[in-house]
């Protein structure tokens, strides 16, 4: 009787043991897990803090071109308040011809999960966009929705405009001169000839 009780108190004590073991490593774990978690939630603030801050639209769709998610700016762009986009679609704020386009763009990175970039004049903007569309994927790196990072340009592209019309525009009067006009290299061979320089040379 006097042995068995001592046995028993063994087990007791061995299990109590484990017991306190097993709780430790348990609080170890959950503390573990808060830090994880406070972790990932401090770089969701900042990740969501700089998506708001940035003065580029971006937008998150499904498949079928529906609204998952839109920052600030372009919550502004298309006129709506926060959380007012739910249930919304592409199409309900461009042109049919925009949004086809947009669709083919969406169905590519569905079918090759692959980034793509395109420049595009918006119909509704008046604006020129350098758009980013990256394919969001789930643990298995299926595809399952479609980041949109759409940049304005105008600025750039005005520019570039300005410089266009501006080489045109000294072309037209490099040309129109009646004077002989050429440019040479340090070879003396002749790189650039004006219109009359061409028919008295017979260039």
């Amino acid at each position: 009787m006097g042995r068995d009780e001592d046995i028993s108190k063994e087990d007791l004590l061995k299990e109590a043991a484990d017991l306190r073991k097993r709780t430790a490593e348990l609080e170890r774990l959950e503390q573990k897990r808060k830090i994880t978690e406070d972790e990932l939630q401090k770089s969701e603030e900042k990740f969501r803090s700089l998506v708001e801050s940035t003065d580029d639209s971006i937008y998150l769709v499904d498949r079928n071109c529906n609204y998952l998610y839109m920052n600030t700016k372009h919550l502004s762009r298309i006129g709506l308040k926060s959380e007012n986009f739910l249930g919304c679609k592409y199409s309900d704020f461009h042109s049919t011809e925009e949004s086809e386009e947009f669709k083919v763009k969406i169905e590519n990175i569905f079918s090759t999960s692959q980034s793509a970039q395109y420049e595009y004049k918006s119909h509704r903007d008046k604006r020129f966009f350098l758009q980013t569309i990256s394919p969001v994927k789930d643990k298995d790196g299926v595809t399952v929705a479609a980041t949109v990072v759409s940049k304005d340009i105008t600025d750039r592209r005005r520019s570039e405009e300005l410089i266009l019309q501006a080489k045109q525009d000294w072309e037209n009067t490099f040309d129109t001169i009646t004077d002989m006009i050429t440019v040479h290299d340090k070879n003396f061979n002749i790189i650039r000839a004006n219109k009359a320089a061409e028919k008295i040379l017979g260039l």
